[in-house]
């Protein structure tokens, strides 16, 4: 499948759970920041992390066997 993701810049990894979300990370461009997706089993498209100079350019994400994400 594929999902458009309105406003996003660079997508570059991701990373799926166990309940089929995926996570997806956005390294940015330019001066802009990057910013966290998930899309959800059913496809819906979502904001994770918003664009923030305090996420810089997250390049990569994981999930731990915990459950909790890491980029």
């Amino acid at each position: 499948k594929s999902f458009e993701i309105p406003g996003a810049l660079r997508l570059n990894d991701l990373v799926v759970a166990d309940d089929g979300t995926v996570y997806v990370t956005d390294s940015g461009q330019g001066e802009q920041a990057g910013a966290l997706y998930r899309i959800d089993a059913a496809g819906r498209v979502t904001s994770f992390a918003e664009r923030s100079p305090a996420l810089e350019r997250p390049n990569g994400i994981a999930l731990t066997a915990d459950g909790l994400i890491v980029h």
